[in-house]
């Protein structure tokens, strides 16, 4: 992958472009993935000043996170972050 397409990731799953900065978030509070040598555990999540808590399950991937772990967390959690 080249770089440029690095950075086009980095820019489309990172907040770093959020106004009053973001804190990044890993919880525990979730199922264990079932393939610990490929996907990373832990629900990724990211936090804002303005926006509070928030998630998606492209950032979540885009950290190495499990697809099954982000989608049973959310249909558990979906009330509690912003998209």
């Amino acid at each position: 992958m080249s770089s440029f397409s690095l950075k086009l990731l980095k820019d489309t799953f990172s907040p770093t472009n959020t106004q009053d900065g973001y804190e990044e978030l890993v919880t525990m509070d979730c199922i264990k993935t079932n393939n610990s040598k490929k996907y990373s555990e832990g629900v990724y999540l990211w936090r804002t000043n303005s926006d509070g808590l928030c998630g998606s399950a492209e950032y979540h991937q885009s950290r190495n996170g499990d697809p099954q772990v982000w989608d049973a967390w959310y249909s558990i959690n979906k009330d509690k972050i912003n998209l």
